[in-house]
C-alpha cells in the first residue's frame, strides 16, 4: 500500500506499473477481484438490510433473521422494472445506496417474498 502522498506524487508510474503486472497475471487478477466483489457485495447487502429493516436484519413480515433467505422487497411492485433499470443484486443494493435509500423497500425472507407474489399474482404463471 502506498501513502496517500507517495501516490499523489508517483500516480501514473503506480498505475502503469500496476497494468502491468494485471496484464501478466490475468488469472490472479481475477481471483483478486472476485474476493474484492463477493466482499462488496455483502457489505452492500448488510447496509441495505439494516436500513430497510430499521436495525433489526429480519424478515418485516415474520422476523425470519437468517440473512442467507432475506432478499429486498419493492412494496407496491414494480422489482422487475427496477431490476432492469440498475440491474439486480450487487448493483441493486448499490444503486440503493448511491440514490440514498429510496422509500418503497422493505426486507422480507424468501417464504414471505414467494407468498407475496402469489397472493398479490406478480407472476401470473404462479397463481395456478
Amino acid at each position: 500500500m502506498y501513502s496517500k502522498e507517495y501516490y499523489q506524487t508517483h500516480k501514473e508510474e503506480i498505475k502503469a506499473t500496476n497494468k502491468r503486472w494485471r496484464e501478466a497475471h490475468p488469472l490472479a487478477w481475477k481471483a483478486i477481484e472476485s474476493k474484492k466483489n463477493k466482499r462488496r457485495y455483502r457489505e452492500d447487502q448488510r447496509e441495505v438490510f439494516y436500513h430497510y429493516s430499521n436495525g433489526t436484519m429480519v424478515c418485516a413480515h415474520c422476523g425470519f433473521d437468517d440473512i442467507r433467505a432475506l432478499s429486498i422487497d419493492h412494496i407496491n411492485g414494480g422489482g422487475e422494472k427496477a431490476r432492469r433499470g440498475h440491474g439486480k443484486g450487487g448493483s441493486e443494493y448499490r444503486w440503493l445506496i448511491n440514490n440514498g435509500f429510496p422509500p418503497g423497500i422493505q426486507i422480507l425472507c424468501m417464504n414471505c417474498q414467494f407468498i407475496k407474489r402469489h397472493t398479490n399474482n406478480e407472476f401470473p404463471n404462479m397463481s395456478t
